[in-house]
């Protein structure tokens, strides 16, 4: 890498590098195993820098890194470069290893790794070039400790290095100064008299004054770093989660087997395989658009490009091929050629997702089918819907597939170990819609009688990319879609997350710029969730609202509601810390219910876990006091913590680190204690606390029994809530939907006094029976007025 010397003058001068290292440490199952010869700078572009090592032909460079440190007084014991060799980087059969001297090809692969530690990659200043063992050097730009373990190592001197002992030496050979050829450029490598001859001193080495072409003299053998690798897909792709190869330029044949709806990515697939089920035949193709001709399904091609691992936080590695530097260099072989059989989908693992992943990483970027599917998930609004394979043997009540519902349900299994069990069903199949002009809608129940296409992972899912489909819909339920089981009551008590009323108004202190609704968006919202309150929820006396953006909003709601139905509902909510501006809300019926005082938790323990300075600023919790019939009963309305930022499922960590637990355990135990001061000053209070919690009834792995809802529930010296979702028949406990797997989130528990007085509970499922796209416009049913489906109490009040 040249850069300015610290004058003109010195720029004029004798460039001497100065290599200092440890001397070579004498142990070694290595040797001889040795740096042989290299080219850190010459006349022009220095872009056929290089290095050569010697050893036994077949030794593996594996655990092994070469380093460059800085010698001169800026920034001395830096290091400055760092390469670490990769399983298939081996000394060749001539007993030589080059890479580099990349003339002609570093400029094609400047983003390469390997190609731009040959392209201005070493300083042209004093400096050590040496071979360590990876496990014992530092990062790149740290500085050396002293205990690395050096295989091999050489210095070459700056004549213009600082007389006063601030450059950086070891003991180590040191070659130098350099010999100067005049102008600007200062030539600087160095060989050994004799190949493999080691003694570890200087008199081992000599100056090479390579001035190309005629002194640069490399012996090739082993992994040049230059020339793209000749590999098929299943070696680009291995038998793990990450690439043998990644990082590295790489040429394969494949033909195109799917492409995405908008041209821009595609997938292709070794022809013949190489018969491994470990590892994947077929490979993602990034940036396909920009081939240099169109592509089309059944295109033969040889392909040059990076291999790369696309991955996002914690989530899991996508193998893919990636332009380089300028681009793809392609080449169409042959057009029309018959497609790979696809592998058909026939019996997945029923409950451990590293067994899931373990099915689904092999099938990245390959083929599949199936036929005579189910589906458990509707269509949602990205397009994605989840199903089951009819000949799956686990799709029964044991592993949480619900007949009765079509749906399949996050479960506990409970203890093994002194841990947590959950089947999170990796049985599930998500199918997307990136290939297709429009996605496949579809319902709970309705059949996949067959459907090709290519497994992909994205949003930290492995999902199917369609290219095939034939599906058969069901008649679309009747309003109200919602069931309630017996004893009805006289008073119903309903919590609903109305996902996202936002009014029109752009707050300048809040980020609601994209939750801010068009007024013809805001329109079908107010007017969809005014016949779910009306025709679903059946008028309740008080609705626990979450996600409103103000009172005044979810006063217009009311309103709506109040001028079709003769009712009174009044909106009650306050401002929170939630970074969009959400809010808890009341809406009540001011002729059945009576609020005697509403207001916002508040205190130090509300704002370590709601407020702006806690981990994620919140929806602090709301109040109200209401007299039914005579009975003063305080409801505390709940918006916790969401899920946002915990691991994935599908990811790199297992069980999945839930960062976004500690928060809610946090906010859970500031309602608890708030509940405990009401009952310690009277056990028969009635109190309830409803809300979403956005967590599980049941503990997760790794969690401990002090759940969230658990903490809500009360512990062993409190007295005991009950929860009431968790009376519904096993089949409908969930009121929401994510990644095709049904979950309960939202809650209402009661004081035993208020228990007294209650008759029954139904989760009202009318928001996740349905695809979305097709009816979260339509104002005429309720389907999908929401993404969360309410949770109802009804009491019998005397």
């Amino acid at each position: 890498m040249n850069r300015p010397l610290k004058t003109f003058l010195i720029l004029a001068a004798m460039l001497v590098v100065t290599i200092v290292l440890m001397a070579p440490a004498s142990a070694s199952s290595h040797d001889p195993l040795l740096i042989n010869e290299f080219l850190a700078n010459h006349s022009g572009t220095d872009d056929t820098e290089y290095v050569e090592l010697y050893g036994n032909p077949g030794d593996s460079l594996q655990g092994l890194s070469l380093i460059v440190v800085e010698g001169d007084a800026f920034n001395p014991g830096n290091i400055d470069r760092r390469f670490d060799f990769k399983p298939f980087h081996e000394i060749g059969a001539n007993g030589f290893f080059l890479f580099g001297n990349c003339a002609g090809l570093a400029d094609n692969y400047s983003e390469v790794p390997d190609a731009s530690l040959f392209n201005n990659y070493f300083e042209n200043s004093s400096l050590t070039l040496a071979l360590a063992e990876t496990s014992s050097v530092g990062e790149q730009d740290t500085t050396v400790t002293g205990d690395e373990v050096i295989l091999s190592a050489i210095a070459l001197k700056d004549e213009d290095a600082d007389e006063d002992g601030d450059e950086f030496f070891f003991d180590a050979p040191v070659l130098g100064p350099v010999p100067f050829n005049g102008g600007f450029d200062f030539p600087a490598g160095a060989r050994r008299l004799e190949d493999g001859v080691d003694t570890g001193t200087v008199a081992d080495w000599e100056f090479a004054d390579f001035v190309l072409p005629g002194d640069n003299t490399p012996t090739g053998g082993g992994f040049d770093g230059c020339a793209p690798l000749e590999l098929t897909i299943p070696e680009i792709q291995g038998d793990g989660r990450f690439s043998p190869y990644q990082g590295e330029v790489v040429t394969t044949e494949g033909v195109i087997t799917l492409i995405t709806a908008n041209g821009r990515d595609m997938w292709i697939q070794d022809v013949e395989g190489d018969g491994d089920p470990a590892t994947s035949d077929g490979i993602f193709v990034d940036d396909a658009n920009r081939l240099g001709f169109i592509p089309m399904i059944g295109d033969l091609i040889r392909i040059t490009g990076d291999a790369e691992e696309q991955q996002f936080g914690n989530a899991l590695p996508l193998t893919r091929i990636d332009r380089p530097g300028d681009g793809y260099i392609v080449e169409l072989l042959s057009s029309g050629n018959p497609l790979p059989d696809p592998v058909p989908l026939v019996d997945l693992p029923n409950w451990a997702i590293p067994d899931g992943e373990a099915f689904w990483e092999p099938l990245e970027g390959m083929r599949v089918s199936i036929r005579n599917g189910f589906v458990v998930a509707a269509t949602n609004g990205f397009g994605e819907f989840g199903m089951l394979t009819e000949e799956d043997a686990d799709a029964d009540m044991d592993s949480g597939y619900f007949a009765q519902i079509k749906q399949i349900l996050i479960q506990s299994l409970g203890m093994v170990d002194d841990d947590y069990i959950v089947d999170y069903n990796p049985e599930r199949i998500m199918v997307d819609d990136s290939t297709l002009e429009d996605p496949i809608n579809v319902a709970a129940g309705d059949r996949v009688r067959q459907l090709t296409g290519v497994v992909d992972y994205t949003f930290s899912m492995y999902k199917l990319q369609p290219d095939t489909f034939d599906v058969k819909n069901h008649n679309t339920p009747k309003m109200p879609v919602s069931k309630r089981s017996g004893g009805f009551g006289n008073f119903a008590i309903t919590t609903y997350n109305i996902e996202n009323l936002f009014d029109l108004i752009d707050n300048p202190d809040k980020d609601d710029e994209g939750s801010t609704p068009t007024p013809e968006e805001l329109e079908i919202q107010l007017a969809k969730l005014a016949l779910s309150i009306e025709v679903e929820l059946d008028l309740p006396e008080i609705i626990v609202v979450q996600e409103t953006e103000n009172e005044e909003i979810l006063q217009e709601l009311g309103d709506i509601v109040n001028e079709s139905n003769g009712t009174a509902y009044k909106a009650v909510s306050f401002e929170t810390s939630d970074g969009r501006g959400i809010e808890v809300g009341f809406l009540y019926d001011m002729y059945r219910a009576t609020l005697v005082d509403a207001y916002q938790m508040s205190g130090p323990g509300v704002e370590m876990w709601f407020g702006p300075t806690s981990p994620s600023p919140g929806r602090e919790p709301l109040v109200g006091v209401f007299n039914i019939m005579n009975h003063e009963v305080t409801i505390i309305g709940n918006h916790f913590k969401s899920k946002g930022g915990d691991d994935p499922l599908y990811g790199v960590n297992w069980p999945p680190v839930r960062t976004t637990e500690v928060q809610r355990k946090g906010q859970a135990r500031v309602v608890r204690d708030f509940v405990n001061d009401i009952l310690d000053e009277d056990p028969d209070a009635m109190v309830m606390v409803a809300g979403d919690l956005n967590d599980f009834q049941f503990s997760e792995p790794g969690e401990g029994p002090d759940n969230p809802v658990a903490i809500v529930a009360g512990g062993p010296e409190e007295v005991p809530l009950i929860n009431l979702a968790t009376l519904e028949k096993p089949a409908e406990t969930f009121s929401f939907v994510f990644d095709g797997n049904s979950q309960l989130l939202d809650h209402i528990l009661v004081s035993p006094g208020l228990f007294e007085y209650f008759k029954a509970a139904d989760i009202l499922h009318f928001n996740n029976v349905a695809p979305t796209p097709l009816f979260d416009e339509d104002t005429s049913t309720t389907l999908e007025a929401s993404d969360h489906d309410p949770v109802e109490s009804r009491f019998f009040f005397k």
